[in-house]
Formats: structure tokens, sequence, C-alpha cells
């Protein structure tokens, strides 16, 4: 279940970042609630900018 969890982290960043989906059409999609998908995205951004900062030596 977890790694689902984690799939699904990653399929939304792609989708959006990548893809040029929207948040909506991201929901729909994945067949999860709006607030989930900007959560997980959120949530996503701050740890890939926790891990950039680090790696760059830099405060987050």
């Amino acid at each position: 279940m977890w790694h689902l969890y984690r799939q699904n982290k990653k399929k939304i960043v792609d989708l959006i970042y990548f893809q040029g989906y929207t948040h909506t059409e991201v929901a729909e999609e994945l067949d999860i609630p709006l607030g989930s998908v900007k959560t997980s995205l959120r949530n996503a951004v701050v740890k890939l900018r926790g891990i950039y900062c680090i790696t760059q030596n830099w405060a987050a």
C-alpha cells in the first residue's frame, strides 16, 4: 500500500510539472480527490527542495 502511495506522488509530480496537466486533470486521471493532489504535490515539492538544498549545502 505504501509503495502505491509513493508511486502516486511521483506520478502527480510528473503529470503536473512534466506533462502539463492541471490539478483537476490529475485528480480525474488518478481518481483521487483534488485536495489529495494538492497536498501530495506540496509535500513532494517541500521534500525535493530539502534534498536539493542539502546537496547544494544551502539552508532550506
